[in-house]
Protein backbone atom coordinates (compact mmCIF):
# COMPACT_ATOMS: atom_id res chain seq x y z
CA UNK A 1 0.00 0.00 0.00
CA UNK A 2 2.84 2.39 0.34
CA UNK A 3 3.70 2.48 -3.52
CA UNK A 4 -0.20 3.94 -3.97
CA UNK A 5 0.27 6.01 -1.31
CA UNK A 6 3.75 7.41 -2.43
CA UNK A 7 2.04 7.35 -6.59
CA UNK A 8 5.08 4.81 -7.15
CA UNK A 9 1.70 2.70 -8.83
CA UNK A 10 -1.84 3.85 -9.77
CA UNK A 11 -3.13 1.07 -8.81
CA UNK A 12 -2.66 -2.45 -7.32
CA UNK A 13 -3.77 -6.13 -7.12
CA UNK A 14 -3.83 -7.44 -3.77
CA UNK A 15 -5.45 -10.40 -2.42
CA UNK A 16 -7.20 -10.45 1.00
CA UNK A 17 -9.23 -7.62 2.26
CA UNK A 18 -7.58 -4.36 2.39
CA UNK A 19 -7.73 -1.86 5.18
CA UNK A 20 -5.84 1.23 4.96
CA UNK A 21 -6.62 5.14 4.54
CA UNK A 22 -6.55 6.90 1.77
CA UNK A 23 -7.30 3.90 -0.30
CA UNK A 24 -10.46 2.39 -2.14
CA UNK A 25 -10.97 0.06 -5.12
CA UNK A 26 -13.06 -2.90 -5.57
CA UNK A 27 -13.22 -6.75 -5.61
CA UNK A 28 -12.27 -8.20 -8.96
CA UNK A 29 -12.80 -11.99 -7.94
CA UNK A 30 -12.30 -14.48 -5.03
CA UNK A 31 -10.54 -17.27 -5.38
CA UNK A 32 -10.32 -21.10 -3.57
CA UNK A 33 -7.69 -21.82 -1.30
CA UNK A 34 -5.06 -24.63 -1.81
CA UNK A 35 -3.00 -26.63 0.49
CA UNK A 36 0.33 -27.81 -0.16
CA UNK A 37 1.47 -30.61 1.87
CA UNK A 38 4.68 -32.76 2.26
CA UNK A 39 4.80 -36.27 0.54
CA UNK A 40 5.26 -37.70 4.20
CA UNK A 41 1.87 -36.37 5.55
CA UNK A 42 -0.92 -38.74 6.03
CA UNK A 43 -2.79 -36.11 3.88
CA UNK A 44 -0.49 -36.75 0.62
CA UNK A 45 -2.24 -39.25 -0.98
CA UNK A 46 -5.67 -37.50 -0.49
CA UNK A 47 -6.90 -35.47 -3.41
CA UNK A 48 -8.93 -33.10 -1.69
CA UNK A 49 -8.75 -31.83 2.18
CA UNK A 50 -11.59 -30.42 4.17
CA UNK A 51 -10.72 -26.66 6.06
CA UNK A 52 -11.71 -28.43 10.12
CA UNK A 53 -9.27 -31.68 9.34
CA UNK A 54 -6.27 -29.05 8.59
CA UNK A 55 -6.45 -27.44 12.49
CA UNK A 56 -4.94 -30.61 13.88
CA UNK A 57 -1.62 -30.00 11.42
CA UNK A 58 0.70 -27.33 11.34
CA UNK A 59 0.38 -24.78 8.51
CA UNK A 60 2.27 -22.08 7.50
CA UNK A 61 1.05 -19.32 5.86
CA UNK A 62 2.85 -16.64 3.12
CA UNK A 63 1.54 -13.54 5.41
CA UNK A 64 3.93 -11.02 3.54
CA UNK A 65 3.26 -11.09 -0.08
CA UNK A 66 0.22 -13.80 -0.39
CA UNK A 67 1.60 -13.78 -4.01
CA UNK A 68 -0.43 -17.17 -5.09
CA UNK A 69 -2.42 -17.71 -8.62
CA UNK A 70 -4.85 -20.38 -9.81
CA UNK A 71 -1.46 -21.21 -12.39
CA UNK A 72 0.22 -22.23 -9.24
CA UNK A 73 -1.19 -25.02 -9.07
CA UNK A 74 1.59 -27.93 -8.40
CA UNK A 75 0.86 -31.48 -8.53
CA UNK A 76 1.30 -31.23 -4.88
CA UNK A 77 -1.44 -28.40 -3.94
CA UNK A 78 -4.82 -30.23 -2.88
CA UNK A 79 -8.10 -28.32 -2.76
CA UNK A 80 -9.42 -27.33 0.70
CA UNK A 81 -13.20 -27.92 0.98
CA UNK A 82 -14.94 -25.42 3.55
CA UNK A 83 -12.36 -22.86 3.40
CA UNK A 84 -12.57 -19.34 2.93
CA UNK A 85 -12.26 -17.91 -0.33
CA UNK A 86 -9.90 -15.54 -0.84
CA UNK A 87 -10.65 -12.35 -2.34
CA UNK A 88 -8.58 -10.50 -5.59
CA UNK A 89 -8.75 -6.56 -5.01
CA UNK A 90 -7.92 -3.70 -7.59
CA UNK A 91 -7.15 -1.11 -4.43
CA UNK A 92 -6.48 2.61 -5.92
CA UNK A 93 -5.31 5.89 -3.97
CA UNK A 94 -8.55 7.68 -3.53
CA UNK A 95 -7.89 10.77 -4.92
CA UNK A 96 -7.47 9.29 -7.68
CA UNK A 97 -11.11 7.82 -7.55
CA UNK A 98 -12.06 10.27 -10.49
CA UNK A 99 -9.45 8.64 -12.93
CA UNK A 100 -11.12 7.39 -16.30
CA UNK A 101 -9.66 3.91 -16.14
CA UNK A 102 -9.60 3.28 -12.26
CA UNK A 103 -13.30 4.43 -13.22
CA UNK A 104 -14.06 1.83 -16.11
CA UNK A 105 -12.17 -1.14 -14.31
CA UNK A 106 -14.27 -0.62 -11.22
CA UNK A 107 -17.82 -0.64 -13.08
CA UNK A 108 -16.97 -3.28 -15.14
CA UNK A 109 -15.84 -5.32 -12.18
CA UNK A 110 -17.04 -9.16 -12.14
CA UNK A 111 -14.89 -12.18 -11.83
CA UNK A 112 -11.87 -12.02 -14.28
CA UNK A 113 -8.30 -13.31 -15.13
CA UNK A 114 -6.11 -10.97 -13.52
CA UNK A 115 -3.21 -11.96 -15.34
CA UNK A 116 -5.25 -11.15 -18.40
CA UNK A 117 -6.86 -8.20 -16.61
CA UNK A 118 -3.13 -6.73 -15.80
CA UNK A 119 -1.59 -7.32 -19.86
CA UNK A 120 -5.02 -5.51 -21.05
CA UNK A 121 -4.14 -2.42 -18.65
CA UNK A 122 -0.73 -2.30 -19.44
CA UNK A 123 -1.25 -2.49 -23.37
CA UNK A 124 -3.99 0.60 -22.69
CA UNK A 125 -1.10 2.37 -21.15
Amino acid sequence: MAALHSGDVDAALARGDVHASGVTGTLLSEEDRLTAVSTGSELAARGELDWSELADHPVVANTVSGATSPDDRLPGNRPVRGAPRVALRLPWPTRRTGDPLLRRLSESAEPVDACRLAREVLREN
